[in-house]
């Protein structure tokens, strides 16, 4: 039974900000540093010094609608106008929260709404009846109304992110990022996101630092990748590398085979092109500093996706001999061109990359979007 007077609900809402700031950090690219409690909440600088993101994270143990005049919204919009100084004119100020807005509230249409709206729509729903200011917001409104000028260029770089994820589930989006694709098990990519989230912490220094730098976030990503498998190495065509059938044979990917009836030898070639294309995944993570890793992987697994659809489209299914076309969809896609991975100044000289790469998206049914099948009628 939970103490009368334990913090973990607490404790909760810090865990979150830390994971929402480690989602920025993998998905966003231009950043050099991450400042946490400094700048807002969560706050990103390029190498320039200037921020580029600012977010305020709220996290709530159960179910709030965020309202137009709750102190939620406006101690935000406060916190960015006195720090309005900081900005540049590209900088995105965001409210992070697990608040929803429903269709009826008013802050749905914000997105669509002019500067000069939004100033109305606050002054608006500040007030009571005969025109009283609501406590708990006046001293945020007798700030931010000071300046309504300042206050506008604020309202034009800020967003409202609301019905986000809860804790419970929040782990699974980070997850979701094309980083992790690389571990074969749920139980490595925790201990990668674990590692990951080890680093905000140790960019703690105390009251006056506590800042993350891309240098150190990028190194912890190679080191983590190392959860990938036991061994390591860089591979080539040549390269004879033990591999245990065995560690496979329960793989979705094989049973997707197995599904169209392919033969021994065509899965003993689809488990070396995928066994070598994860050791290779691994090597390509040292070019994280000469490229932005990610955005290139998923800009390649959305490219090798278009592929697969257009090939599938391309081949009129006959229910009589479904198999037989399956086999033939599946050798279709093992002979595309080959599709850049890291860019043209990444000379890729390997023939199994492509192909491995098709069976580990094969292997991850978690991302509807992402399913690959080879039996057409799937």
């Amino acid at each position: 039974m939970e103490s009368s007077h334990s913090a973990l609900k607490q404790k909760i809402g810090d865990i979150y900000h830390y994971n929402v700031a480690l989602q920025f950090m993998l998905e966003k690219s231009n950043w050099e540093y991450c400042d946490i409690e400094k700048n807002g909440d969560i706050s990103l600088r390029n190498a320039h010094n200037e921020i580029i993101y600012s977010v305020e994270v709220k996290y709530h143990n159960t179910s709030t609608e965020l309202k137009d005049n709750q102190s939620e919204l406006w101690k935000t919009i406060h916190n960015f106008y006195n720090d309005e100084d900081k900005y540049i004119e590209n900088t995105q100020l965001i409210l992070h929260t697990v608040s929803t807005i429903s269709g009826d509230n008013t802050l749905f249409e914000w997105y669509s709404l002019s500067e000069d709206e939004k100033i109305l729509l606050l002054k608006s729903a500040s007030t009571k009846k005969k025109n009283i200011i609501y406590k708990t917001i006046k001293k945020y409104y007798d700030v931010i109304f000071k300046d309504e000028n300042k206050l506008g260029r604020i309202l034009s770089k800020f967003e409202i992110h609301a019905n986000q994820i809860y804790f419970s589930e929040y782990k699974n989006r980070i997850l979701d990022n094309a980083y992790f694709r690389i571990f074969d098990t749920q139980t490595k990519r925790l201990q990668a996101l674990y590692s990951l989230l080890s680093i905000i912490l140790a960019g703690f220094e105390g009251a006056e630092q506590w800042t993350i730098t891309k240098e150190d976030f990028n190194k912890t990503l190679k080191e983590t990748s190392k959860f990938a498998q036991d061994l390591i190495i860089r591979v080539d065509d040549d390269a004879d590398i033990e591999i245990d059938d065995e560690m496979y044979k329960d793989s979705k990917f094989v049973s997707k085979l197995n599904d169209i009836k392919q033969d021994e030898l065509t899965i003993d070639f689809a488990i070396e092109d995928y066994a070598k294309t994860v050791y290779e995944i691994n090597q390509r993570m040292s070019f994280v500093s000469e490229f932005d890793y990610n955005k290139k992987r998923l800009t390649y697994e959305k490219n090798l996706l278009r592929e697969y659809h257009t090939t599938k489209k391309q081949i009129k299914k006959n229910s009589s001999i479904i198999i037989e076309q399956s086999q033939i969809f599946y050798n279709q896609i093992q002979k595309l061109e080959k599709i850049s991975f890291l860019g043209k100044t990444f000379d890729d000289k390997t023939t199994f990359f492509q192909r491995g790469y098709f069976h580990i998206l094969a292997d991850d049914d978690e991302d509807k979007n992402k399913i690959i099948n080879w039996h057409l009628e799937k």
